[in-house]
């Protein structure tokens, strides 16, 4: 039996480097892992948690680049007008998937997160708390039913 959707975008995921571009210079990470570098930048904001998101192809699935280009200056501008600080970065998988322009967004809590990733039809998006481990934070976007006509 094959995998799932979700099983299969959960492996892809976890197959990406995200990195992010903090004053001290660009750090990557990974699901599962934690980031000192991250727990630094938390720390001196005075927040706990985190979330790493795009708005580039909605559902995991491939959308023209204008299209991507958009919807990320949206994202932008809902976080700078949200008042939490924030970094770009990109994620780029192992494979040949194009890097994708991200933001890391700290002081975000879980609910925040998710409904930010919701508003922006991700599959997914990273979630963190200082000292502990990057991980995914899951919507329905992942479904391909749920994004037909987006």
């Amino acid at each position: 039996m094959g995998k799932t959707r979700k099983n299969r975008l959960d492996d892809v995921y976890r197959a990406t480097t995200y990195f992010v571009d903090a004053p001290a210079g660009r750090l990557a990470f990974r699901v599962g892992q934690a980031s000192a570098e991250i727990d630094a930048l938390a720390t001196a904001h005075q927040v706990r948690t985190w979330t790493y998101i795009t708005a580039y192809n909605p559902g995991s699935v491939a959308a023209p680049r204008e299209r991507n280009e958009q919807r990320q200056q949206e994202l932008k501008q809902a976080v700078a007008e949200s008042g939490y600080p924030f970094y770009s970065g990109e994620g780029k998988g192992d494979g040949d998937w194009p890097a994708e322009p991200s933001l890391l967004v700290l002081g975000v809590s879980e609910m925040e997160a998710a409904a930010m990733a919701r508003r922006f039809g991700q599959a997914a998006v990273l979630f963190g708390d200082r000292h502990g481990p990057a991980r995914l934070l899951w919507t329905d976007a992942y479904s391909a039913s749920s994004m037909q006509g987006d």
